[in-house]
């Protein structure tokens, strides 16, 4: 039998300091995780106040909740035990059921990130004396095991002779704080029945400056509701405020079947704060209730919805944005084809930290409402109103409040959406400059994600409570939220175009009257220097505009053979395959050539290579109009269509789509140039094939025919939606769904033709949309 010894841990004191403040990233961290806990405790109220003196040692934070207090077992056990939690065991309170926000065990402490002197006062209902603890965090700084640490607590009948009685105070090593003394013999404290009261005295230099920082302003200057705190403890407290409300619109949608309860229908919460800095509030102790954002009902457009463990999403989008224009559209689209997220080398040893299980589950299904604000003159005197802001003040204020924050159980997690966190944690900002008009960007935006346990789990907080490991769960939220916010940015792009917004809707494709100008300035002016030097003028514009439409051709040109040259090479791969097994078959059969079963063998062959050679030489003679070759002449348009259509032979095929031409096009001739026809003909022909591709298989048709002389190209797949059809033919509209969309094919169709003196528009018909083609009267 082998012997050998026991060995365990004997944590250092600092290991406490460590656990505490070392671990909360900022003061308002570790406030929020003091009020989590007076909720996980069926808190109805919870009061914070900050008292700041020019001395550190007169400041003080005071947070106190009504909750169901910890009696002797508790305080004196679990309490002081780091990292034994309760809540592992249970995962929701007694009393509200509320699903608990933490179980790590070391949220409690988070005072320790806030000042020296921490006081613990605790009181159950069914108990006649309060239960109390001090701890000063200079001892945990001395380098011996924290068994050695010791510090006093008791059972006590009136808790206030704690900061009055010298005796206390000199147990505590605290000197008397008359306003500390004043506050908790107010109607605020006094002698409450249950709950918590924790104080720290002696606060710590960063909550000092901060509290000072934010504050030091006069009447006129100071908003409230903008300082750190307030903005930390109301968006900590603003996800609970519209969970409940979020998801009953859900359901009433159809959108989700029931509402996840965080708790029961009698759970109500209050958050109020006070601090002495504020003007005629040192004396009287003035608390606010922290409420959800006012700015929440002046969105310009929301977004609300699901996502479900599969990556498709559900939802509906508000417009909000004009008087006497507000409607809503349905979303429908799937979410799970996002680019993976890489993560940084720094996030990647983070995520070691998690089991491997912990690394790779899945995010699961979410819910989120996302409100985007626009920042045009009249949607910010809109939002102003709302506010009582002036213009100014109301730009400062979005500015301040944007961000798409989380919520995991009704609660915000840092430091997702905070201006003093990491307010663009999605990258929206980046995508914007890609793309300014079709994406949002983080200063329009005021969104929540709303997370729920156990569906969610997936998502890990770090111990500091500075947001989730960068895991496979939280890469697909951020994938996921990324393509819906691509989405819903390409749905308030097409409206804002085709409501004028943002910027006048030039032609930008259609050249300037030079020639109709000049005859006014002539009809106009008599100077004849005037006249000579504006003649120059438009020469040399005409000239750059030449030269900008020869590069603007070139362009479109290589855009349409890039995207042929791909569609050839899908076409190319069975001629391609065919030429090399006949190849091989002839070199085999070489050998034996004295024999005629062997040269039938090789005439067969040989016929398969021309076969497939004439293929190649129609596609080739498919692609001349994109390659420049092709010039104004004599040319039958179905000639040019057929081409165009050849290229989609896989296509047309594998999904059987019909192709009808009308009999009149046969004899039909025209002299043009016939890259004009091509290149508009590919287009709509591509899109078509797209659309066709998502119909029922027994209507999948495109119809070539001639109408008064008018080229029309029509197919069975789905109508144009109304809200763009109007501006179909803008850059950047599109209405297909996925992320490699680009909006450019018809905007390039009606450039080509307008240049080439014709044009292009679209409408809905019975069976599908019809573009018609025709020439511009002289």
């Amino acid at each position: 039998m082998i012997k050998t010894r026991k060995h365990s841990f004997q944590p250092g004191a600092r290991s406490i300091i460590q656990m505490g403040e070392e671990l909360i990233g900022h003061p308002t961290s570790a406030i929020n995780e003091l009020v989590k806990n007076g909720y996980d405790a069926d808190a109805t109220d919870i009061d914070v106040y900050i008292n700041i003196e020019k001395s550190e040692t007169k400041s003080f934070v005071l947070i106190k909740d009504n909750g169901v207090g910890m009696s002797d077992i508790v305080l004196f056990g679990e309490w002081l035990q780091p990292s034994v939690s309760s809540k592992r065991r249970k995962t929701h309170s007694e009393i509200f059921n509320r699903k608990f926000l933490g179980n790590k065990g070391i949220g409690r402490l988070a005072s320790m990130a806030l000042g020296q002197r921490l006081t613990v006062v605790s009181k159950t209902f069914n108990c006649n004396h309060y239960n109390w603890l001090s701890l000063d965090s200079n001892q945990f700084q001395e380098e011996v095991l924290l068994n050695k640490i010791e510090f006093p607590g008791d059972q006590i009948a009136n808790y206030i002779d704690l900061f009055e009685n010298e005796d206390y105070l000199e147990l505590r090593e605290q000197e008397r704080n008359e306003t500390l003394v004043s506050l908790i013999k107010s109607q605020f404290c006094g002698d409450f029945l249950e709950g918590t009261l924790i104080i720290i005295e002696n606060i710590d230099s960063s909550l000092q400056n901060l509290m000072n920082d934010e504050f030091n302003k006069s009447a006129n200057e100071l908003k409230f509701e903008e300082t750190s705190i307030m903005k930390s403890l109301g968006v900590l407290i603003t996800p609970l405020a519209m969970s409940e409300l979020i998801q009953k619109e859900l359901v009433e949608k159809h959108i989700i079947s029931s509402k996840t309860a965080i708790a029961n229908e009698n759970s109500t919460f209050q958050l109020n704060f006070g601090t002495n800095l504020i003007e005629n509030n040192s004396e009287n102790f003035e608390f606010h209730e922290v409420t959800p954002l006012k700015i929440l009902k002046g969105f310009s457009y929301r977004a609300i919805g699901k996502v479900d463990s599969k990556g498709k999403l559900s939802g509906v989008l508000y417009f909000n944005r004009l008087e006497n224009d507000t409607f809503f559209k349905d979303l429908d689209f799937d979410v799970s084809d996002f680019n993976k997220v890489q993560s940084k080398a720094k996030e990647k040893n983070e995520i070691l930290e998690l089991s491997e299980y912990d690394r790779n589950k899945d995010v699961g299904e979410f819910i989120f409402d996302i409100r985007i604000y626009d920042r045009e003159k009249d949607a910010i005197e809109k939002l102003g109103a709302l506010l009582n802001e002036k213009n100014a003040e109301t730009k400062n204020i979005l500015n301040k409040l944007l961000g798409i924050r989380i919520s995991k159980n009704g609660f915000g997690v840092k430091p997702y959406g905070d201006i003093d966190g990491v307010q663009d944690w999605l990258g929206l900002g980046q995508k914007r400059v890609q793309d300014p008009g079709k994406n949002i960007g983080p200063n329009l935006v005021l969104g929540y994600v709303y997370l729920f346990s156990p569906q969610n789990d997936g998502l890990k907080e770090k111990t500091n409570r500075e947001g989730f490991y960068e895991n496979k769960a939280f890469n697909q939220l951020k994938g996921m939220l990324l393509r819906a916010m691509q989405e819903i940015g390409q749905y308030r792009y097409n409206y804002r175009l085709n409501k004028n917004l943002g910027r006048p809707t030039t032609k930008f494709n259609i050249r300037p009257e030079s020639e109709e100008y000049l005859r006014y300035i002539n009809n106009n002016v008599k100077n004849l220097n005037v006249l000579n030097r504006t003649k120059d003028f438009i020469n040399e514009t005409n000239s750059a505009l030449d030269n900008a439409e020869f590069r603007l051709s070139l362009a479109e040109r290589l855009a349409s053979l890039g995207s042929s040259l791909e569609l050839l090479y899908h076409e190319l791969a069975q001629p391609i395959t065919i030429l090399g097994a006949s190849e091989m078959e002839i070199f085999d059969q070489n050998e034996k050539i004295q024999q005629v079963e062997i040269k039938n063998k090789i005439t067969e062959e040989l016929n398969y290579i021309s076969e497939a050679i004439s293929t190649l030489d129609d596609l080739k003679d498919s692609l001349e109009p994109a390659i420049g070759k092709s010039v104004s002449r004599k040319f039958k348009p179905v000639i040019s269509f057929s081409k165009v259509i050849r290229l989609y032979k896989k296509d047309i095929s594998d999904f059987g789509i019909g192709i009808d031409i009308d009999p009149a096009l046969q004899n039909y001739q025209i002299v043009d140039n016939e890259y004009a026809l091509w290149i508009s003909f590919l287009n709509i022909i591509n899109n078509a094939i797209f659309w066709l591709k998502t119909s029922e298989e027994s209507s999948r048709t495109i119809l070539f025919s001639l109408e008064n002389d008018n080229l029309v190209i029509s197919n069975t797949g789905p109508i144009i939606p109304e809200d763009i059809i109007d501006i179909i033919f803008e850059y950047g509209v599109s209405n297909k769904p996925g992320k490699n969309k680009s909006g450019l094919g018809l905007t390039y169709t009606k450039s080509i033709l307008q240049k080439n003196k014709w044009d292009i528009n679209v409408e809905n018909r019975d069976y599908g949309p019809a573009f018609k083609i025709f020439k511009l009267k002289k």
